[in-house]
C-alpha cells in the first residue's frame, strides 16, 4: 500500500520531532547532573529567599543590589574603602576579589585598604572572568567612577581560563552576557545566540562542549587568547591612568584544597608567566609571596571554596611589603 506525500511528510516531522524532544530530555538530565550542584541548589536558595542567600553568602552587600544581565556594565559599583595617603587601589577579578562569605570589613580590598591606608576599590563581580576586567576597563563610565589609581590587582585563579569562553548559555555565571572573540588580531564582543539557546538544554549541552574544546585549544598554544584580554586590559588601563601598575596576583582555588589535586597543575607555568610580564603584568604568586601553602581550609570559608579573612591577612602584608604600597 502506497503512503501519499502528505503522510509521509507528517509522520517525517513526527519522527524528527520526536527525536528533538528525546535529545532534549536526554540532554536536561545529563546537564542537571553535571550542574545541578552549581546551578540548582544556589538558584532555587536565591529565588527562595534572597535576601537570607545573600546574607550567608556575601554578607557585605548592601540591598537593594541589582544585577542589570543585559547592560552588567552599568549595574557594576564600587564598593569603597576611604583612605587618606598617596593614590588609590583598585581590586578587579571574580567572586574571590568580591568577597563571598565575607563582611565589609573582611574582604581583600578591605585590607589593602588596612595596610596600605590608600582609597581601595571593590570591582569585584561573582562568577566573572578575565573578559569582564577588560570590558570594566574600557567602559566609558569607568573614570568618571574612579578619577585615579595607581594600582589595578587582579586576584587571578586558574579557572578563569575557563570563563573567557563562557557564553550567555552557562546561567550559573554572572557574565553570560558576555563574551568575546579574535577577529583580525582584535577583541570583539560576539553577538548573542537566539532566543531558543535560553532554554534548549541540547544547545547549551553543545556549546558547553564547544567551549571546553576552545579552551583546551587554547591551553595546547599557550594560552593566545587568555593573553590578548589581558593585553588589551593593561592597554585601556593605560588609557585611563598612563603611570599605573597592573598586578596579576595568582591564589590557589579551592579545587587546590583536595585529596586529587596533582602538584604543578591547576597554575601557570613559566612561559605562561613570561608572557604576562612581557605584556606589562606584574606577576606575584600568593603561596610564594608567604612561603607556605595556602590550600588547609582554615583559609576558607564554610564553602570550603572562597578565601576566608585569615587567607587575606597572610597574603595582604606581605603584597604591600612587595609592591611598597
Amino acid at each position: 500500500m502506497k503512503i501519499n506525500f502528505k503522510k509521509k511528510f507528517l509522520i517525517n516531522i513526527f519522527l524528527f520531532v520526536l527525536i528533538l524532544i528525546i535529545s532534549e530530555i536526554a540532554a536536561f538530565y545529563s546537564f542537571r547532573a553535571r550542574c545541578a550542584d552549581i546551578v540548582y541548589r544556589h538558584a532555587n536558595m536565591l529565588k527562595d529567599n534572597p535576601k537570607e542567600y545573600i546574607r550567608k553568602n556575601m554578607p557585605h552587600y548592601e540591598f537593594p543590589r541589582k544585577f542589570d544581565y543585559e547592560k552588567i556594565d552599568i549595574s557594576i559599583k564600587s564598593r569603597i574603602y576611604s583612605g587618606e595617603k598617596s593614590r588609590p587601589i583598585i581590586t578587579i577579578g571574580c567572586s574571590y576579589t568580591d568577597g563571598v562569605g565575607l563582611n565589609y570589613n573582611q574582604t581583600f580590598a578591605a585590607k589593602l585598604n588596612k595596610y596600605t591606608k590608600r582609597t581601595t576599590y571593590n570591582r569585584g563581580v561573582c562568577a566573572s572572568g578575565p573578559q569582564l576586567i577588560y570590558r570594566q576597563l574600557s567602559d566609558e563610565n569607568f573614570k568618571n567612577e574612579i578619577p585615579d589609581a595607581e594600582y589595578v590587582i587582579y586576584p587571578f585563579i586558574y579557572n578563569h581560563l575557563t570563563r573567557i569562553f563562557r557564553t550567555m548559555i552557562q546561567p550559573y555565571s554572572s557574565d553570560f552576557d558576555l563574551s568575546y572573540e579574535l577577529k583580525n588580531g582584535n577583541l570583539s564582543e560576539k553577538n548573542h545566540p537566539f532566543w531558543f539557546m535560553y532554554g534548549s538544554f541540547f544547545v547549551k549541552s553543545y556549546a558547553e562542549f564547544k567551549n571546553n574544546a576552545d579552551y583546551e585549544n587554547d591551553l595546547k598554544n599557550g594560552l593566545p587568547f587568555f593573553m590578548e584580554i589581558m593585553r588589551e586590559s593593561v592597554f585601556q588601563m593605560k588609557k585611563l591612568y598612563p603611570d599605573s601598575k597592573f598586578v596579576l596576583l595568582e591564589v590557589p582555588e579551592g579545587a587546590m584544597c583536595y585529596e586529587n589535586y596533582v602538584s604543578g597543575s591547576m597554575e601557570l607555568n613559566s612561559d605562561e608567566i613570561k608572557n604576562l610580564e612581557k605584556i606589562g603584568i606584574v606577576y606575584i604568586n600568593a603561596e610564594e609571596l608567604v612561603g607556605h601553602k595556602l590550600r588547609d581550609f582554615k583559609y576558607r570559608v564554610s564553602d570550603k571554596e572562597h578565601p576566608s579573612e585569615l587567607f587575606w591577612e597572610e597574603i595582604t602584608p606581605a603584597l604591600v611589603k612587595k609592591l611598597d604600597l
